[in-house]
């Protein structure tokens, strides 16, 4: 059941991308976190087709929460791939920037806010004990549409990257 709930709410952000207005032509100047709360939807259009559901909840300390899922689809009869994450960050003393308390196979997790851009990096290492780097670069391009720039780093080495827009979900 939760599958096929994943599974739908994946197809609706493809969809939805795919059919959303031409969000405005550059980012937003300046963004806060609070810019950045609520559902989003989205999806990539590359050879491996991936949607991602993400939650941006902040909290009353100044810290937030950061929820994602992931489905994608690899070669045909492969099947669907799906991925859960979360990341609960607090507020530090430098101004937008926060650390998260990770998950055991991650080393630290930071998130910084610069422009209309939030940056959320997670450090850990791979099973064969390689350091392995994602940076999720969400720019927000206007109140309802962002751009993730997502970049994976093993033994400082470019692994994979990807591009997707999202909409926000009415709440």
């Amino acid at each position: 059941m939760r599958r096929a709930v994943l599974v739908g709410i994946m197809a609706a952000a493809l969809a939805g991308c795919a059919g959303s207005k031409e969000p405005a032509s550059g980012p937003v100047a300046e963004a806060k976190l609070d810019d950045f709360a609520g559902s989003w939807i989205g999806a990539s259009q590359e050879e491996v087709q991936r949607a991602s559901a993400v939650i941006v909840e902040p909290r009353s300390d100044g810290g937030f929460r950061l929820f994602w899922r992931n489905v994608q689809a690899g070669q045909p009869g492969d099947g669907l791939e799906f991925r859960e994450r979360e990341l609960s960050f607090q507020p530090s003393t430098r101004p937008n920037f926060w650390t998260a308390t990770v998950p055991a196979d991650r080393a630290y997790a930071t998130a910084s806010l610069s422009g209309p851009t939030l940056t959320v990096e997670v450090v850990g290492t791979t099973q064969e004990g390689k350091v392995e780097r994602q940076l999720y670069r969400r720019t927000l391009v206007d109140g309802s549409h962002l751009k993730l720039a997502y970049t994976r780093e093993v033994a400082g080495q470019p692994a994979s990257t990807i591009e997707a827009d999202f909409i926000r979900r009415p709440a």
